[in-house]
């Protein structure tokens, strides 16, 4: 039986690009749905289930292969140089940058404030920074947390 990698995704039901790790966790969950000690009550479904068990090891060690050519070995090279830290500050930059233009922007709502002396504003500034702080922890954390690579 050899499938295309197409049908190596369809086997597997997952959706490419896919991590090593992803990879395995799909693998795993269709050995886990389709184990033919499942059917031992029915030979007809335990025969179906082998075909089926036989099909997904070869989607994955033809989609391991596959993957393990397009995502390079991790290597002993310092933080901050491979393409995941590359990838991470990409990400965290698309969310940063609208949060210091919006600081510069209080910023400069603030010396207005205090130019006039309205404590109002003082106070409504230091609690929308408050916000803009809080909310940037919501964003920024799951980013750094699910860190994507191999």
């Amino acid at each position: 039986m050899n499938f295309s990698v197409e049908e190596c995704y369809r086997i597997l039901e997952v959706i490419p690009p896919l991590t090593p790790e992803d990879l395995k966790a799909a693998y795993k969950q269709q050995i886990k749905v389709w184990h033919p000690d499942r059917f031992a009550g029915d030979p007809d479904l335990q025969k179906k289930a082998q075909e089926r068990i036989k099909a997904i090891n070869e989607a994955f060690a033809i989609l391991k292969n596959k993957e393990s050519q397009s995502y390079p070995k991790p290597s002993n090279s310092p933080a901050g140089s491979d393409n995941t830290d590359e990838a991470l500050k990409t990400e965290i930059n698309g969310v940063v940058i609208p949060i210091v233009i919006i600081c510069l922007f209080i910023s400069v709502w603030v010396v207005a404030a205090l130019q006039s002396k309205m404590i109002l504003w003082i106070f409504l500034t230091f609690i929308f920074c408050l916000f803009l702080f809080f909310l940037s922890k919501i964003v920024l954390d799951p980013l750094r947390n699910n860190r994507p690579g191999p």
